[in-house]
């Protein structure tokens, strides 16, 4: 008699317990469950759209207005939705994204975007800047319009320096980049290792399948990888109508500060189209001068299945240091054509 007055009283109090409990749970607020979904989805996607506003949250309904503010709040994982139109406003990275988790700067859909640097102020920077940061990627941005007049001033489009690794620039569109001063320079892509580290460097830099044209570089370069670059691959662009060189891979410019690593080395420049890049209305030389593809003072570099016609040189490997070298070159297959001074050149410049 005592176990069967027993059970139904721990029955009772155990069905009272779980309703008290299944109460408390439905009658917590709302917002408890909404923030914790918000707080997912803000770590991942954030948008921005030119009628957007920085104070909103970054949602595809409530954009930010800036491209900065996403990069920003960006976390590893992140993508960063831009809607179409114009942007007058340089990016600098804020964050790194990790290997299975990187931050992904892209166009929304098939939308148009255009980052215009006619009026944004000039500094030791790009319309579109990563330094220090692992794990980046842009894709499918259009970049344009960043122009000057002074020779202390160098106009990029996209600029990867200091350290960094993993970074990819894909699909992007980047034109009338210009120095317009003579002995000024200009790129539209540029990486630039300056570290003194054999360990932290810059590396698995890939730029693919942009076009990269119509630019005034003055002494410099349309894509440019320079310094303490080790591993690295240029790969389908189209690089063209340039009043300079196309694709440079460069060591010897004491962009590193340390001597042995101060070459982009350990490279491929695969499958680009390469062309109509000439000097002679560059102010800073009026000569046949522009390589479609130089390799000038790089070592451990392969270059392949490109096609590089009407420049003034259709590829060149060099030094332009004395007493320095490019090393380990491989040429081949390639489609050279109609090139103004020579197809392939091989040789070296300074004698002092």
């Amino acid at each position: 008699m005592k176990y069967q007055t027993l059970f139904p009283l721990l029955k009772k109090s155990l069905f009272i317990f779980i309703l008290s409990f299944s109460m408390l749970i439905f009658t917590l607020p709302a917002s408890t469950f909404a923030q914790s979904n918000n707080n997912v989805i803000s770590v991942t996607n954030y948008y921005v759209s030119p009628t957007g506003n920085d104070l909103n949250p970054g949602t595809l309904d409530q954009p930010f207005a800036t491209i900065q503010k996403a990069a920003n709040v960006a976390k590893e994982g992140s993508t960063i939705y831009i809607r179409g139109g114009v942007y007058n406003q340089k990016v600098r990275v804020a964050h790194s994204g990790a290997s299975d988790a990187p931050i992904t700067f892209q166009n929304y859909q098939d939308e148009k975007v255009i980052l215009d640097g006619s009026k944004v102020k000039l500094e030791d920077d790009g319309l579109f800047t990563i330094e220090d940061k692992n794990y980046i990627q842009v894709k499918g941005l259009e970049f344009r319009n960043l122009k000057s007049t002074k020779v202390s001033e160098t106009p990029i489009g996209i600029y990867i320096t200091g350290t960094g690794s993993y970074i990819d620039i894909r699909n992007n569109y980047i034109h009338h980049i210009e120095a317009n001063v003579k002995n000024g320079n200009a790129h539209g892509i540029a990486v630039y290792g300056t570290s003194s580290s054999a360990q932290n460097n810059l590396n698995h830099i890939v730029i693919d399948n942009n076009e990269v044209a119509n630019l005034k570089l003055g002494l410099s370069e349309a894509i440019a990888v320079n310094g303490n670059v080790d591993s690295f691959e240029v790969t389908n662009n189209k690089v063209h109508d340039n009043n300079n060189i196309g694709i440079v891979l460069i060591g010897h410019e004491e962009v590193s500060p340390v001597a042995s690593l101060d070459q982009a080395r350990n490279g491929v420049v695969r499958n680009n189209i390469v062309h109509h890049n000439s000097s002679i209305n560059n102010t800073s030389y009026n000569e046949y001068s522009a390589d479609g593809i130089y390799v000038d003072g790089g070592k451990e570099i392969i270059i392949e299945q490109n096609q590089s016609y009407e420049n003034d040189l259709g590829i060149e490997v060099a030094s332009e240091h004395a007493g320095k070298s490019a090393s380990q070159i491989t040429v081949r297959d390639n489609t050279i054509s109609n090139n103004i001074m020579s197809g392939i050149a091989i040789g070296g410049y300074d004698s002092q």
